[in-house]
């Protein structure tokens, strides 16, 4: 089991040999037997108090906590560290798997956001970036050599240049977000047509939150079989990540239901002490508009409001994700990526393109 960077036993299990994993697909869904009434959110009067910042070290997202590391991975997690003077100043997460018989090195299950934790130290701005860039060169060399690592870093990670002395390439992916506010703020902030859909939602369905993480991967994975789809990433960890979250308090389900007691969209937030990321949703298959998932994504944002949280997309997939998210008012916020190909991965990765004649890359993502 992976421990808390600086601990002093630290074991790891050997590398899970699973697909990476994909952002979170929306789909239809299949209908779903009632649930219980409706437990509405309390919108916020006024914006909340900031949260107060995190000690250098701390894990800067519920992503680099080790209890969600070691689900995501199936305890196949692994952590470089740099230490000066005995004491830790910097860790990083990743997982070594295989991907057509070669060593690599990608996201976890469920896990966008990784990258370095470094403790800058103290002294003039300048000075703390030429120990950010130290110690990122460090732990990018403590990394073990693989045919392709590639990691999307969190949102507190000013530059990669330590990455890039070491010869990664560096790329950026987009995500969105929503600064904590007073409810009416948030309201006037978002696009037109994004508040008739919501209140024409209002109109049709009512929300609730589920308790039974259970329920949500049945009803994920119904959707994906419907749509005669396969999900890109392991849905055995979806329970396991999600009542561990539930049990400290860091995950939200909530459900749309109609009339007949049917869940038409359901949607999963985590958080930590910064931000909630929307993490994944579902739809039922007979929606024709957004107007279930709309309603409870402003049920997610208020809610994140309402505790002093940044509403956090959880990147960007594609343009019509992008153009969504800007219905509700979000800032777009870039995110360093960094990559190391081997020569011979990216001639078998080409190759195999080549013969499907198409790539299966998205551009919009780092994978």
């Amino acid at each position: 089991m992976w421990v808390q960077p600086g601990s002093s036993s630290q074991a790891t299990a050997p590398p899970a040999q699973r697909p990476a994993a994909a952002p979170r697909v929306d789909h239809p869904t299949r209908p779903a037997p009632p649930h219980q009434p409706v437990v509405p959110v309390a919108p916020p009067a006024t914006a909340a108090r900031p949260v107060a910042p995190l000690a250098p070290l701390a894990p800067p997202t519920i992503f680099h906590e080790p209890w969600w590391l070691e689900r995501a991975t199936g305890g196949a997690v692994e952590m470089a560290e740099v230490r000066s003077g005995g004491r830790l100043v910097a860790w990083m997460p990743y997982r070594v798997s295989r991907r057509r018989g070669f060593r690599v090195s990608v996201q976890p299950h469920l896990t966008h956001l990784l990258g370095p934790v470094i403790d800058p130290g103290t002294g003039s701005g300048n000075n703390q970036w030429l120990h950010r860039i130290d110690a990122m060169e460090e732990l990018a060399g403590r990394l073990p050599d693989l045919a392709l690592f590639s990691q999307t870093c969190h949102p507190g990670l000013r530059d990669v240049l330590g990455f890039q002395a070491r010869g990664f390439s560096a790329s950026v992916q987009y995500s969105a977000e929503i600064a904590p506010a007073a409810q009416d703020q948030l309201w006037r902030a978002m696009r037109d047509k994004t508040r008739n859909v919501i209140r024409k939602g209002e109109k049709s369905w009512r929300t609730t939150e589920l308790d039974d993480p259970g329920q949500f991967h049945r009803l994920y994975a119904d959707n994906l079989r419907h749509a005669g789809q396969r999900s890109y990433f392991d849905l055995g960890c979806v329970e396991p990540l999600v009542e561990a979250a539930q049990r400290r308090g860091q995950a939200c389900i909530r459900a749309a239901i109609d009339e007949r007691g049917v869940i038409g969209a359901a949607v999963l937030v985590v958080r930590d002490a910064s931000r909630a990321w929307y993490l994944m949703s579902t739809r039922h298959p007979g929606i024709a508009d957004n107007g279930a998932v709309s309603l409870l994504v402003w049920r997610s944002i208020q809610d994140a409001s309402r505790r002093g949280l940044v509403f956090d997309f959880d990147g960007i997939s594609s343009e019509g994700t992008a153009r969504f998210y800007a219905g509700f008012g979000a800032t777009m916020c870039p995110r360093f990526s960094v990559t190391r190909v081997s020569p011979g991965y990216q001639l078998a990765t080409s190759a195999l393109a080549w013969m499907r004649g198409r790539s299966t890359r998205n551009p919009f993502t780092a994978h």
